[in-house]
């Protein structure tokens, strides 16, 4: 999200990765296996996914900022350390890649933008479970080469209590802008970083993560220059629970036994 523009549909992004998610190759291992056992096979994606929307607290007052958001099963407040001030609000995007697993490819997310920020929002989720294993967390349009967020998982072990707990976090990434880079995760240090190489303007980049483990809260440390920006959003759906989705039922579900595993195509 470069300037003011990221609040309605953008922000910006970068770095080149592989493409991240179900490729073609599990959608023919189930065409043929469908096949083979007379049944007509669906391609199409059948399953949907759903985001937590956002509102902001305003009666905040101070350097920060807080939000809070409903939707996809969570609960969540998120408690910025300092506020955004060139764009805070709503927005959503459109993937346009052909590998999202999804029926729906609208992302709904949290804009902001400001030059130099540096700030740590805490996400904290209320919903009895919390974020569950396989929940994931989605940035958006991470691409100026100074831009990383940091990303840390908690479990609440005592009322009010919360201890960092290891995370393997899946990472996928999907096409907004075909010609941009995508961003570049580093599994060691749990960073996300921008690749600093094509900017198209608008919201370029798509990265999904995805938990191991059931998490009570997340931090993000989040760095920004040159006017960059970002979104972000949460969703305890998965790109596993997608790609494994049974494309029909009666003779062709007896194949999701055997094919289950072949169809798991997750990267990192």
């Amino acid at each position: 999200m470069k300037n003011a523009r990221a609040a309605t549909s953008g922000l910006n992004g970068d770095a080149i990765t592989p493409r991240h998610g179900m490729a073609g190759r599990p959608r023919a291992m189930w065409a043929v296996a469908a096949l083979s056992l007379g049944v007509a096979a669906t391609v199409a994606p059948a399953t949907t996914i759903d985001w937590v929307q956002w509102t902001n607290d305003s009666s905040v007052s101070g350097p920060g900022a807080v939000l809070n958001g409903t939707g996809s099963g969570l609960t969540v407040t998120g408690t910025f350390t300092h506020k955004p001030t060139a764009g805070w609000q709503s927005a959503t995007a459109t993937i346009s890649d052909s590998d999202w697993p999804y029926s729906n490819t609208s992302v709904e997310y949290w804009a902001f933008v400001q030059q130099n920020l540096s700030t740590t929002a805490t996400y904290d989720f209320s919903n009895t479970g919390g974020l569950a294993a396989g929940g994931s967390l989605a940035l958006i349009d991470v691409e100026h080469g100074n831009t990383s967020i940091q990303v840390r998982g908690y479990r609440e072990t005592a009322p009010g209590t919360y201890t960092e707990v290891a995370v393997t976090w899946a990472y996928n990434v999907f096409t907004i802008t075909p010609t941009s880079s995508q961003a570049i995760w580093n599994a060691s240090t749990n960073t996300l970083s921008g690749a600093g190489g094509v900017y198209q303007g608008g919201v370029d980049t798509f990265s999904m993560l995805t938990s191991d483990t059931q998490l009570d809260r997340v931090v993000l440390t989040i760095f920004t220059t040159a006017d960059d920006g970002m979104g972000i959003a949460f969703t305890q759906g998965n790109i596993d629970a997608a790609v494994n989705a049974v494309p029909g039922a009666g003779v062709a579900g007896l194949a999701t036994l055997g094919l289950a595993g072949l169809a798991r195509r997750r990267r990192r």
